[in-house]
């Protein structure tokens, strides 16, 4: 064959493999990374299982995690494209099942949440417009749809922080620096189909957010939290509210349990009692109770996670407690923590600092999740991005003394 005519052949077949490997990595780069990441960095008792921000560090940190028809979903929160949702149907291999902040970029984080009705539902944050709520079914990325916008017809509800099923009926909970937290219900998850179920901010706009909301004996309980730009020292703190359903909310706490700088940061039933713990810079706390109705909450974590630990999630997993701390980081960086109890009152740490890396510093609520069995958690890490970490099998010994 002609050296001229074989060369030219030679030089088409390069160009047409260059270019498809070109457009191979412009359209699928997150999703080739995450897929083949293979979870291999272990640290005291827990399994990374993501690639660092599924391969973008802007995806900044786990802001939810959930289970919706046998996968586990994560979503961001990422300032830069918008929050992002991915999917894995094993615990470690991981793709995007959405366009970055649903095909719009002021929806910068994504809170994904619960099922209701056969639908996956997801909150956004949205600076800009106001906040909206997004449903799936098949939740592969073929079939997203909104069901609310711009905050309910109010810009200033910029977060939905929390979506609950209670009662055969899906809550949202907005956070909204102005007027006050609202709670929004629908019996459908519908467009149009939404009611508040409140008054703004429970008739304090110092309740600016609810970050803690959980399902316990019959009721629905949401606990406030101030301004995310929260700094100490602050003059309200937490309060407890809870509804049987009927839109007649009752306050079941003295305001920040006695301490300002309380605030609402998660919620999780365990033993026949309701926990609930607090964001502290003096050290975070937790408090218990059974009836509920402001007569028995009892205070039984007070600073003990040490000082740099000022929020924590927590989480029931095989009838121990798993909780992990968000540190401190006015103090300097130190890294979350997780730890473990079986009576609620003593605790004991099981991972380093961070796992490792003192930049994952925090946790969402609501970024721990339960899938096959086996524990995850997701962290914030604004320097590589968010990690997902799940927790090992292990079997932990009575200490024997003589």
């Amino acid at each position: 064959m002609n050296t001229r005519v074989t060369f030219t052949i030679f030089a088409f077949i390069i160009g047409v493999l260059m270019v498809v490997i070109i457009i191979s990595l412009a359209q699928g780069t997150k999703s080739a990374l995450a897929t083949s990441y293979t979870a291999n960095s272990i640290i005291q008792g827990w399994q990374q299982v993501n690639v660092d921000g599924f391969g973008d560090a802007n995806n900044r940190e786990a802001m939810r995690l959930a289970v919706h028809d046998n996968f586990l979903f994560a979503s961001t929160d990422n300032p830069v494209t918008g929050g992002e949702v991915w999917r894995s149907a094993n615990g470690t291999d991981w793709n995007q099942v959405s366009f970055d902040g649903f095909g719009v970029i002021s929806n910068t984080a994504v809170f994904i949440e619960e099922s209701f009705n056969s639908f996956l539902y997801a909150g956004t944050t949205n600076n800009a417009t106001g906040a909206e709520v997004w449903r799936c079914i098949i939740c592969n990325g073929t079939d997203w749809s909104r069901v609310v916008r711009d905050g309910f017809g109010d810009a200033n509800n910029r977060t939905v922080q929390r979506v609950m099923v209670f009662s055969n009926t899906l809550y949202a909970l907005m956070d909204n620096e102005i007027t006050g937290v609202e709670v929004w219900k629908s019996t459908t998850g519908n467009v149009n189909s939404w009611n508040q179920s409140n008054l703004d901010g429970f008739g304090n706009p110092e309740n600016t957010g609810a970050w803690a909301a959980v399902v316990y004996n019959g009721m629905l309980y949401v606990a406030t939290a101030i301004s995310e730009d929260w700094t100490p020292p602050e003059t309200f703190g937490v309060e407890v509210w809870r509804t049987n359903g009927n839109d007649n909310w009752a306050k079941v706490t003295p305001t920040g349990f006695g301490g300002t700088e309380n605030v609402g940061w998660d919620a999780a039933v365990s033993g026949g009692k309701l926990y609930l713990t607090t964001g502290n810079f003096n050290g975070a706390q937790v408090w218990r109770c059974a009836i509920c109705d402001g007569s028995d909450w009892e205070h039984i974590v007070d600073g003990d996670f040490g000082p740099n630990a000022f929020g924590v999630v927590i989480k029931e997993y095989k009838n121990t407690l798993i909780a992990a701390t968000t540190a401190n980081w006015s103090l300097g960086e130190s890294g979350i923590a997780t730890w473990r109890s079986e009576d609620g009152v003593n605790w004991t740490q099981i991972s380093s600092q961070g796992f490792g890396d003192v930049t994952n510093r925090k946790l969402g609520t609501g970024a721990l999740a339960i899938y096959k069995g086996n524990f995850y958690l997701g962290t914030q890490n604004i320097s590589t991005g968010a990690e997902l970490w799940q927790l090992l099998n292990q079997v932990y010994l009575p200490l024997v003394t003589k």
